[in-house]
């Protein structure tokens, strides 16, 4: 079956036409504040970071995408930690995306595990969930917040699909062009790679006028 938009005139489009586009165009994950951090994942350039301020956890503003739907936290949303009574629990901070059509929802949420795991990540046809950090709270009230929104696997930063297959054919285009240019250079013949028309050049000769490009 194939589908096709958007369309003025009387079309309707809803959360799956638009989640489905958006699906096919980015990865799942969280925004960066300087998009040149991209492919390096400096955590401080990550929104949504999560820190604790005693039995609350503080989570910045930011923006996240999951399967296409998207999250906009605007402003410092906190969380309320109860205490375990004995030992420690293992907790998670997650985007959550409910996509259930008629209660469709998509949230920051504390996830709870046990003292020995962090809790397993929700990904089914409705539920889908990106870990933002682990939380590791003590029955002293102590807390340790270990962020995991650079591992693609549990989080991730939002980028375009499809990127390293474009970076792999640019390096196939560079490779050939390498190629070709040592075996015109092993001709004994000249490449000049310039604007101005070279003066003296062995025959057959290439000039590549860069001032055309």
């Amino acid at each position: 079956m194939e589908y096709s938009g958007f369309f003025n005139g009387n079309y309707k489009y809803g959360q799956e036409e638009f989640s489905r586009y958006f699906e096919n165009i980015y990865e799942n994950g969280v925004s960066f504040k300087d998009k040149d951090k991209l492919a390096s994942y400096e955590k401080d350039q990550m929104t949504l970071k999560v820190t604790n301020d005693g039995l609350r956890l503080k989570v910045a503003p930011g923006f996240a995408i999951v399967k296409g739907y998207y999250l906009y936290n605007k402003e410092e949303k906190v969380l309320d930690i109860a205490k375990p009574t004995e030992g420690k629990r293992i907790d998670r901070v997650v985007v959550r995306l409910n996509s259930t059509v008629g209660s469709s929802s998509m949230s920051v949420e504390l996830k709870s595990g046990t003292n020995v795991k962090e809790p397993d990540l929700t990904r089914s046809d409705n539920i889908y969930e990106l870990s933002l950090a682990k939380v590791i709270i003590s029955a002293d009230g102590s807390i340790i917040v270990e962020d995991e929104r650079a591992y693609d696997g549990l989080c991730g930063g939002i980028r375009p699909k499809n990127v390293s297959a474009y970076e792999n054919m640019i390096a196939k285009i560079d490779e050939a062009f390498n190629k070709w240019l040592s075996e015109e250079q092993n001709k004994g013949r000249e490449i000049y790679i310039q604007s101005d028309k070279p003066k003296e050049s062995v025959s057959g000769s290439i000039w590549i006028d860069i001032s055309a490009v």
